[in-house]
């Protein structure tokens, strides 16, 4: 004897799936998978633009050892020549009796001069 008779399927009914339960738990599912690819994303964005950060820095720190002993001796250069340039025009105003432009230069040449020997001591 069989629990089903062989004829129209009148017999016992086999439980079928609920079609809303399984989609749900799919959807679900398919969410979970979402997130976790959102976070891998957010991830791979930050170690990206830590790597770039990281190429640019390694680039500016190979121009400026490059460059910057070229910089600093132009500059020493350059504020030593205004400065003995200022300190022969204040020497010039002296002797011609312009005693206020005089001192004006002078401080000027002064000041040239200091930021000479600045870069110079920065610089060694």
């Amino acid at each position: 004897m069989t629990t089903m008779p062989p004829r129209h399927d009148n017999g016992q009914h086999l439980p079928a799936p609920d079609p809303a339960g399984a989609v749900e738990d799919r959807l679900q599912l398919a969410e979970v998978r979402l997130v976790c690819c959102r976070d891998e994303l957010a991830d791979a964005r930050r170690e990206v633009r830590a790597l770039r950060r990281q190429e640019r820095r390694e680039r500016v720190r190979a121009l400026r050892a490059k460059v910057g002993p070229r910089i600093s001796a132009c500059c020493f250069v350059g504020l030593a020549g205004t400065g003995s340039a200022g300190f022969v025009v204040a020497v010039v105003l002296l002797l011609m009796g312009e005693l206020s432009k005089a001192k004006d230069v002078l401080t000027f040449a002064g000041v040239a001069w200091g930021g000479a020997a600045a870069i110079r001591t920065r610089r060694r």
